[in-house]
């Protein structure tokens, strides 16, 4: 039954069988009104008037049944005609409506086809056939339908009442669909249409500013009122995209992404299809710049190792020139410059010679900076190369011994090949000693597997232990290393 606050020319009839007497106007909505929820999910309106409760029904299922659940009954319609000298006929809806008496039947207010009425009354089996006749115990006439959905909307604006007023709009659109329907000239569509409307805007409006942080469900939920009830696809998108934006594993806004929009996930993403792609012809185009630049790198790579290969004699006389300075601080800075260049040089051959040159040495800088900036190659066999040095260097038990102890240890914790790491731990195995162990255990702060393993294989071979895990030696070293 339409709920609407309107004032209704009354003609009350009292209980005791009194006649209809016209009486001040009556606002029905402010009659009080309460819900009965029952099971499964039904509800029950019922409005209380002159005492008694009400309960409203639809007056087409309840004049058709066989039995009732409820005598005393209310509801709303449109007046289509007097039936005889006691009955009423409403538009729309069969059975038995009648007044109580001929008297009643004349007092009743004046009506014309389609006007609005509101009527309580008690149902009881028909006498004279089946389902339910209706005895009216209150008959009213009410405004009509735009003045009460005006009235209505008005209040429910003033209240920020989002369920009210999409349950107004739902109201509207249904009304007006009947009266096209059935043929009834209901007047002025396209002003319901557009207050229809402005009721579900103004709803959806509420909402979204009620909207919590976070509410894939809430955004979803509004996503679902611009499809349903205004059928606006693209806001109907936006908020499906929303909830996905929190919450890229929504199912039923996943479900609509893919399936109603067509749209593809990459990752936590959805993208059209043109967007999709422009997406991947974007991507091919990168990687395909990527690879070409590759291609330069490699190409003007592979010319500048040919170039220091045909240079490579020269370099190597002129370093060893330079090296032979009774200069210190040249010294010092052609041994800098000879691991700078075994770091950075695309000429194996070269690489290996310089190391030779700088193990050879019996100068600490040939140690550090020289070999150490060595073991920064990029070729695995010049780091093995450079790491056995070391090891043979810190076995001299000489000045310099620690130095390469302590190169060893530190380029150990960068090392990422499990080759060099392997030829390292064989080398300090069999110096042997505290400072082997130590270096070994220094290596352990590596954060590669494969580096850690080769540590440990190491110093299993020179400690006899069985240890397995890193934080074992690193206990045992804290607990031996003054032992040792």
């Amino acid at each position: 039954m339409l709920k609407r606050i309107v004032f209704i020319t009354l003609f009350a009839l009292a209980l005791n069988g009194a006649a209809y007497a016209e009486t001040a106007p009556l606002d029905v909505e402010s009659l009080p009104h309460s819900t009965y929820h029952g099971p499964n999910g039904t509800t029950v309106t019922i409005v209380r008037y002159l005492d008694l409760n009400w309960t409203e029904v639809d007056p087409t299922t309840a004049l058709s049944a066989k039995d009732t659940l409820y005598k005393e009954v209310c509801f709303e319609g449109k007046f289509e005609s007097f039936v005889g000298q006691q009955g009423l006929k409403l538009t729309g809806v069969d059975g038995v409506i009648n007044f109580e008496d001929k008297s009643k039947r004349k007092t009743a207010p004046e009506m014309k086809a389609l006007d609005n009425v509101w009527i309580c009354g008690t149902l009881a089996p028909n006498k004279n056939g089946p389902g339910q006749e209706l005895t009216i115990v209150e008959l009213a006439k009410l405004p009509p339908d735009a003045q009460r959905f005006e009235n209505k909307f008005l209040t429910l604006e003033h209240s920020k009442n989002a369920a009210g007023l999409i349950e107004l709009g739902q109201k509207i659109d249904l009304s007006v669909r009947n009266s096209k329907n059935s043929g009834i000239a209901m007047g002025n569509f396209e002003h319901l249409g557009q207050l229809r409307d402005r009721a579900w805007l103004l709803a959806i409006g509420i909402k979204e500013k009620e909207l919590r942080a976070n509410d894939a469900n809430g955004c979803y939920e509004i996503a679902l009122l611009y499809r349903d009830l205004l059928h606006r696809t693209p806001a109907y998108r936006k908020w499906v995209l929303s909830a996905l934006d929190i919450d890229p594993d929504h199912g039923n806004a996943s479900k609509d992404a893919e399936h109603v929009f067509q749209m593809i996930r990459v990752g936590d993403k959805y993208y059209t299809k043109l967007d999709y792609d422009q997406m991947q012809k974007a991507q091919d185009k990168a990687q395909q710049a990527l690879a070409e630049q590759k291609r330069n790198q490699e190409r003007m790579r592979t010319e500048k190792r040919v170039q220091e290969i045909a240079e490579r004699t020269t370099r190597l006389l002129d370093f060893q020139a330079a090296l032979r300075t009774n200069d210190p601080e040249a010294r010092i800075g052609a041994i800098t410059s000879l691991g700078e260049e075994v770091k950075n040089s695309l000429d194996l051959g070269f690489s290996v010679a310089a190391v030779d040159i700088l193990t050879n040495m019996n100068d600490a800088a040939a140690i550090n900076p020289g070999l150490d900036k060595a073991t920064k190659s990029e070729f695995i066999e010049v780091r093995q190369l450079v790491y056995s040095s070391l090891a043979w260097r810190a076995g001299q038990n000489d000045i310099n011994s620690q130095i390469a102890y302590d190169v060893l240890a530190s380029s150990l914790k960068s090392e990422k090949m499990k080759e060099p790491a392997q030829s390292a731990s064989a080398a300090l195995v069999e110096i042997g000693g505290k400072n082997a162990i130590g270096a070994l255990v220094a290596g352990l702060d590596s954060t590669e597997p494969v580096v850690c393993e080769a540590m440990i294989d190491g110093l299993k071979k020179l400690t006899h232990q069985t240890l397995q895990k890193r934080e074992e030696w690193m206990t045992w070293w804290v607990d031996n290393k003054a032992k040792l």
